[in-house]
């Protein structure tokens, strides 16, 4: 029969091996939206130069809050994009609930060109440091296409992107399911 102490050093080591698996296991979230992430080989100066792309890779994120200290990365996964001189690509859709005006709130550092339905809401293609534009649209309900470009030059980084409808004044995460939208999952 085991002594108390037995039992306490085995729940210990139980503990312990817990912490040791879960540490071991790769840190993942919902996969709610693809980010194709392309490193440039030369400096980016503009959103709509040429690209001429060395390294791809795809992340899938929750949401897009993408600003941490400066960088380029997401809360949970942490640094995603490369270190300076890359184009980021998102395609999804959404799902509109509720007929009004909407607006999105974007803050990049540096430039992006957001379409709704391929239509252009609001962009800025130059580089700059983080800044906040909203956007406004009339969306109907039903199933609406969205597209955000996004570059990094060089420097500090970060992409942002919130949306709520105008006539309650809340705001979600693009990605974040509300009342008024729903993404795919």
């Amino acid at each position: 029969m085991k002594s108390t102490s037995d039992w306490v050093l085995s729940g210990m080591l139980a503990i312990v091996a817990v912490i040791v698996v879960a540490h071991m296991l790769p840190v993942s979230v919902d996969p709610v939206l693809r980010l194709d992430i392309a490193r440039n080989r030369s400096p980016i100066a503009e959103l709509h130069q040429v690209r001429d792309i060395v390294q791809r890779k795809v992340v899938h994120v929750d949401t897009l809050d993408l600003a941490r200290d400066g960088r380029f990365a997401h809360s949970r996964l942490g640094d995603i994009g490369y270190g300076q001189n890359f184009f980021v690509d998102i395609v999804s859709t959404f799902k509109v609930r509720k007929a009004g005006s909407y607006r999105f709130v974007v803050a990049s550092d540096d430039g992006f060109s957001l379409q709704v339905d391929g239509r252009q809401i609001c962009a800025f293609t130059r580089d700059r440091a983080l800044t906040t534009q909203t956007c406004t649209i009339l969306l109907d309900p039903g199933e609406r296409a969205f597209r955000l470009s996004y570059f990094q030059a060089g420097g500090p980084a970060g992409l942002k992107v919130q949306y709520g409808r105008h006539a309650d004044g809340k705001l979600y995460w693009f990605g974040q399911k509300s009342e008024h939208f729903e993404f795919p999952r």
